[in-house]
């Protein structure tokens, strides 16, 4: 899908490039015939990111499967590929803080657009040993919210750092209407020249919101 003359996967790949944070970018989608252009296309824009393709449903243990070759204390931060606006600075805020406690799991609650979930490789292993849930399988993280009490979890709130969470929303593409509202905005923000932050992309959102 192109948002704004770019396509969806590309803008989150260059959002998680422009974190400066990754040694590594892994692509993890679906043996579909349906999902080849995507192996496609990025071995054009994207020779430096891998990809692997697993099962559709245990997005789990397709994660465990694509992180095979890293050891158990390395971090993973999970990206998911229906949001284009991870943000940089907040990115790295979440980083340092799950570094600074030394946590195992360190997530914005309701999991926020803008930044990712950062997680031990250690810890996705173990939770593809222990879950039978069909539902924490499918979303791969919820195994550790359900049993905080057996890891270093550092839950950050939802408007930590000045987030918004009313509007993450609209952050997000999943429908022709998201769609169309991040265009606008893209458009409007001159976003692919001037990488807006927060402080400009929330006045434009809530200026959105008003006028519906």
């Amino acid at each position: 899908m192109s948002v704004n003359g770019i396509p969806l996967l590309y803008r989150v790949i260059q959002s998680v490039k422009n974190t400066g944070l990754f040694d590594e970018i892994i692509v993890a989608t679906t043996r579909f015939v349906a999902d080849d252009p995507i192996e496609s296309a990025l071995k054009d824009y994207a020779p430096d990111v891998k990809v692997y393709r697993g099962d559709s449903q245990n997005v789990l243990n397709r994660f465990v499967e694509a992180t095979k070759g890293l050891d158990e204390e390395d971090l993973i931060a999970r990206f998911t590929a229906d949001n284009p606006i991870y943000n940089k600075e907040i990115t790295r805020k979440v980083f340092e803080t799950h570094q600074k406690n030394q946590a195992d799991y360190t997530y914005i609650d309701g999991l926020s657009p803008l930044a990712p979930e950062f997680i031990k490789v250690g810890l996705l292993r173990e939770a593809n040993r222990l879950t039978q849930d069909d539902f924490d399988r499918e979303h791969v993280t919820p195994f550790f919210r359900k049993n905080a009490e057996n890891y270093r979890i550092i839950k950050l709130e939802k408007d930590w750092n000045g987030l918004r969470p009313h509007l993450n929303k609209y952050l997000t593409i999943d429908t022709r209407e998201q769609l169309e509202t991040v265009e606008k905005m893209m458009q409007e923000l001159d976003f692919d020249r001037n990488s807006p932050d927060i402080e400009e992309i929330y006045p434009f959102l809530e200026k959105e919101i008003a006028q519906t």
